[in-house]
């Protein structure tokens, strides 16, 4: 027998709390009432507890309580029972199930190996005062693994098993606890440890339990409540869904329904008709059907197929208010409330996309009360409508003829508007309409027949990837072949539509040039003809405008680059092709400040004219270029704004600036007809004498 101090191989007992709890009412439950005491100055209690040496998982384990101190006499209680799960404590029982109690001898069953905390209460009946003990305890049972290690073993299976989408894993691991667990209806058991180690809990249990294998396989989930009851909030690709584990593991199955995924990926409608005290919230707001169960194994469709002619008679006469019985009336009111109301959200889904009918539709809103469907629709004047088995197109109001991309496919309505269906013939093109009215595209028509991407009929080419000849009549050639590359033990090489291949010769094919040896096999690396180089990628494809190595490059038509300026001119090859490093392009060059030019050898004009491309500019001392009028030396001189020397024309009607550059002063100029004063300004009316 152990008291709580002692430590041993199997058990770790760790920090022990004694309090002393002023008189006031028991803590948990109704099992046991204790009036407020007045008493002053009680003595202390004081207490230990013994257990086995051994404490081994599945074996129930006595605790023995004995107390020091007090009146002598005693209730006594286990208060709360919790162990660590994925790092938090949580409870295992619910701890208003544990009593107080005449016997001193409390018992538990340990069912998994972990961290546990026991707290133990102790009652002085003469002064309606208590003292607690918290008892920490490590267990260690190779036989009982941890919870956490269970919850990986299913996950484990789970993946095992192939399930790769949330939606495969969240249904799986909701079906492994429906099969492994029972309801606990002493409400005992409300934890992980219950659902995963015992195989039995409250609705507490189920949750936890679910949450998390789901965690482990990184699927959000949220606790949800709702009238007493808890489930579970799961998020499926990236939309939220409630799933109710409980609720469909009633403990039998029924012929009917499959009432085991009844609530597997229900809405907050249907859950607040089951749960009226339960409150969306926004944040977790379960809008979609998308990953219901019934939806996703296509028993939704079937049940919705049952009023799809009615449905279809109403819309059809473009019915704006109209009811439907439900089918399956003799189904219990549970099933009913989760079944038709996927239904009715189906249905209204379906509606609106056209699915059942080829009616303009704007709105639609369908509501399901006392087994009766009632449908609201409002229609609009543009979209697809149906009278007479004939199809027709709305826009505002009228019926669309010729060509129309409807949803970015193509149909074709006759001057009456009737959707077109079959061959038709616009022009002196062919065009193929499927059953639906879409205008086929890529696609083989009676295995004989090929339309192209833009829709027309292939006539007298190569089609489908260039495999097959279509003729003059747009009819399949059997046996015709196409030219193409062919491949042996020795190489590529390129067979013509008449049979022969290219030999020691140039051939561009799908505009690349290739280039074929004396024996008719595909080149590669670099080559040489009629005095140049070429570089062949290992495809064979002469490279154009790229860098070979880092080192040389082949230009547009091909050919290496040699003596000159490539790449933008922005570096230099010299006579062997081979890239000249830190050669500068001359050039003009602009920053923010304006225009500067850069020489060969990387300097740049300062304080200086410079003569580019046959053109004189002039530099300032900070070396950018100068406009307007530039004095040098005793000379005057008009530079334009694109900083060119002006020659031999008027400035402003007032100066005149010779073939030199210079300003003209105190002379005759433009042919002797105009004379300047000593400041270059055109005199008005003087004559020459």
């Amino acid at each position: 027998m152990n008291k709580i101090t002692k430590r041993n191989l199997v058990v770790v007992f760790f920090l022990i709390f004694v309090f002393k709890i002023d008189a006031g009412n028991n803590v948990y439950g109704n099992d046991f009432t204790i009036e407020q005491s007045m008493v002053a100055n009680m003595e202390e209690l004081d207490f230990s507890v013994n257990y086995s040496d051994e404490i081994k998982c599945g074996e129930e384990t006595t605790f023995t309580v004995i107390v020091e101190g007090g009146s002598g006499v005693f209730k006594y209680r286990i208060g709360n029972i919790m162990r660590v799960d994925d790092g938090e404590m949580n409870y295992v029982v619910d701890p208003s199930k544990l009593k107080y109690q005449d016997n001193n001898q409390l018992d538990f069953t340990f069912m998994a190996s972990g961290t546990y905390r026991l707290d133990f209460y102790v009652m002085d009946m003469s002064t309606n005062k208590y003292v607690r003990k918290n008892l920490q305890l490590e267990i260690n049972d190779p036989s009982y693994p941890t919870i956490e290690a269970m919850a990986d073993q299913v996950v484990g299976r789970c993946l095992a098993e192939g399930n790769v989408t949330e939606y495969e894993k969240a249904l799986w691991l909701h079906d492994w606890i429906i099969d492994n667990m029972s309801y606990d209806n002493s409400l005992i058991y409300c934890g992980a440890e219950g659902a995963l180690a015992r195989g039995k809990g409250t609705c507490e249990s189920y949750h936890r339990g679910y949450a998390m294998l789901l965690k482990r396989v990184g699927i959000e989930t949220i606790r949800m409540t709702g009238n007493g009851h808890l489930w579970t909030g799961v998020k499926l690709d990236g939309k939220w869904y409630h799933v109710d584990t409980t609720w469909d593991d009633p403990g039998y199955r029924d012929t009917n329904v499959d009432i085991n995924h009844l609530y597997f990926g229900v809405t907050d409608e249907i859950i607040t008709q089951v749960h009226s005290e339960y409150q969306p919230n926004s944040a977790y707001a379960a809008e979609s059907i998308d990953n219901n169960y019934f939806v996703k194994n296509g028993q939704l469709q079937v049940w919705m197929d049952q009023y799809v002619n009615e449905i279809q008679q109403h819309l059809s006469t473009n019915d704006e208010t109209f009811s439907i019985n439900a089918k399956n009336v003799q189904w219990i009111e549970s099933y009913k409330i989760v079944i038709n109301s996927l239904v009715k959200q189906g249905l209204q889904e379906k509606i609106i996309q056209g699915e059942f009918t080829s009616g303009a539709i704007e709105r639609v809103l369908v509501e399901y009360n006392s087994d009766i469907f009632t449908f609201h629709v409002l229609y609009k004047n543009s979209g697809w409508i149906m009278e007479n088995g004939a199809y027709y197109y709305m826009e505002d109001g009228k019926r669309v003829t010729g060509w129309k991309n409807i949803e970015d496919k193509y149909y074709y309505f006759n001057e009456n508007g009737i959707r077109q269906t079959g061959w038709i013939q616009e022009g002196s093109a062919k065009y193929y309409l499927n059953t639906d009215g879409v205008m086929m595209q890529n696609s083989w028509i009676d295995g004989c027949y090929y339309v192209k991407t833009d829709g027309r009929m292939a006539v007298s080419e190569w089609v489908d990837d260039g495999k097959y000849y279509v003729d003059s009549d747009g009819k399949y050639v059997p046996g015709k072949k196409q030219s193409g590359w062919k491949k042996d033990n020795k190489g590529w090489w390129y067979e013509k539509e008449d049979g022969s291949y290219p030999k020691k010769q140039w051939l561009q094919i799908d505009k690349r040039w290739y280039y074929f040896d004396l024996n008719g096999y595909m080149q590669t690396g670099w080559l040489k003809d009629g005095g140049a180089w070429y570089y062949l990628e290992t495809s064979g494809e002469m490279v154009c405008n790229k860098w070979i190595n880092n080192m040389y490059y082949v230009k547009q038509n091909g050919k290496m680059a040699i003596s000159e300026w490539v790449d933008g001119d922005k570096y230099y090859v010299d006579n062997a092709g081979k890239y000249v490093p830190g050669k500068k392009q001359s050039g003009w060059r602009k920053d923010d400040k304006g225009w500067w030019y850069v020489k060969e050898d990387g300097s740049h004009p300062r304080k200086q004219w410079l003569q580019i491309d046959g053109k004189k500019y002039h530099f300032d001392v900070n070396g950018y270029m100068q406009t307007g009028w530039v004095k040098d030396g005793n000379t005057w001189y008009y530079l334009e704004t694109s900083g060119e020397m002006a020659y031999s024309k008027w400035i402003n009607n007032t100066y005149y600036v010779k073939s030199n550059g210079n300003m003209a002063v105190s002379e005759w100029v433009d042919s002797n007809k105009y004379y300047v004063d000593s400041n270059g300004k055109y005199v008005p009316g003087k004559v020459k004498q």
